[in-house]
């Protein structure tokens, strides 16, 4: 059960930083302009989110933070959903990123919380057990989206899978560090 948000809590983003390039194409995106957006919005925004997060779980909690950076993804991956085909270019990549800032944020302060909740004795296993269960993440939201996005569109598979997201919040509460 400790390990069930790390399978679920990232849908939304996994789905939309998974399909992007294809949502882009149909949004008009050449291949130059979705590399910059990639290379000078993302991975900036990523390594700038990643530190803020880690710092922010330091001094919070870090479970608070995967919490907010939660809720700042879902939101960011429903308004992507909801931006009309016809908005301009430069209110998604906006969007956009805000998104990988929480991507970067979100990252950081859930890999700080499931440090947080390995025993000492069995921290390598535990923090594998947690790895995998974000890689099954990965695996079975972009893997169904995908067909999701064949029969109904990208707006309706980003929008289900920030839900998705979202219902792992209080999944949240059965991570607390254990006495050891």
């Amino acid at each position: 059960m400790r390990t069930a948000p790390a399978a679920t809590a990232g849908a939304g983003f996994e789905v939309l930083a998974g399909t992007l390039s294809p949502f882009l194409v149909e949004r008009g995106f050449s291949t130059v302009e979705i590399g910059d957006v990639l290379l000078f919005g993302a991975t900036p925004g990523m390594v700038i989110g990643a530190l803020v997060g880690g710092r922010l779980s330091d001094r919070a909690g870090a479970r608070k933070i995967v919490a907010w950076g939660s809720i700042v993804l879902a939101v960011s991956v429903f308004a992507v959903a909801g931006l009309p085909s016809a908005a301009p270019g430069a209110e998604l990549v906006a969007v956009l990123l805000v998104f990988y800032f929480a991507v970067g944020a979100f990252t950081a302060s859930s890999y700080a919380l499931f440090m947080r909740l390995t025993t000492p004795a069995v921290a390598a296993t535990q923090f594998t057990a947690f790895m995998a269960m974000t890689n099954l993440c990965e695996f079975w939201s972009v893997h169904t989206a995908g067909e999701w996005i064949a029969a109904r569109g990208f707006s309706s598979a980003f929008a289900f899978y920030a839900a998705v997201s979202l219902l792992a919040l209080p999944l949240l509460l059965w991570m607390r560090p254990r006495k050891v």
